[in-house]
C-alpha cells in the first residue's frame, strides 16, 4: 500500500514513477492512497490503475468533495468504484449514488479500532466489513485471485 502523506507535503513528480514500478514489480496488487487534491505521486498511480475507489462518508460535505474528487479521478482512470462509510443520521447510500451518479459497490461502517490496528503495524485485516468491501472491489476489478 503507497499513501500519500496528510501534511500536505507532496512527493516529487520525479520519483513517483520509480516508486509506482517497483510496487508493480514487486506485487500482484498495489493499493494507492491518493489524495483529494492531486500531487505527482497522485496523478502517476492513478495513471497506471486498472480502476479507482472513491470512498465518500455519506453526509451532504464529503459528498461535494467527493463530486470534485470524482472529476479529478476520471480525467485519469476509466473505472471509478464507489465505497461509502455511514455516518450517524447521515445521508444513506442511496442519495449518495444518486449525486454522485455510480453505484455503491460496498458501503463500510465506522470501526473505532481500524486507526490504532494500522498505526500498530497490525493492519486493517481485523475488520470483517472492510475485508468484505475489499474483496468486492478486487472482484469487480478483476484482481480477486490476486489478493
Amino acid at each position: 500500500m503507497l499513501a500519500c502523506p496528510r501534511d500536505g507535503a507532496a512527493v516529487p513528480a520525479d520519483v513517483a514513477p520509480d516508486v509506482l514500478a517497483a510496487a508493480a514489480r514487486a506485487y500482484d496488487v498495489v493499493v494507492a492512497d491518493v489524495p483529494r487534491h492531486l500531487d505527482g505521486l497522485g496523478t502517476a498511480a492513478l495513471q497506471r490503475c486498472e480502476g479507482a475507489v472513491l470512498v465518500v462518508p455519506e453526509d451532504v460535505r464529503c459528498v461535494a468533495a467527493g463530486r470534485i474528487a470524482l472529476a479529478r479521478v476520471r480525467s485519469h482512470v476509466p473505472r471509478v468504484l464507489l465505497v461509502t462509510v455511514r455516518r450517524p443520521g447521515g445521508l444513506g447510500s442511496g442519495p449518495v449514488a444518486e449525486a454522485l451518479r455510480l453505484p455503491v459497490v460496498a458501503r463500510l461502517g465506522h470501526d473505532r479500532r481500524l486507526r490504532g490496528d494500522v498505526d500498530h503495524g497490525r493492519g486493517p485485516g481485523r475488520s470483517r466489513t472492510l475485508r468484505r468491501a475489499s474483496g468486492q472491489v478486487l472482484d469487480l476489478l478483476g484482481l480477486g485471485g490476486a489478493a
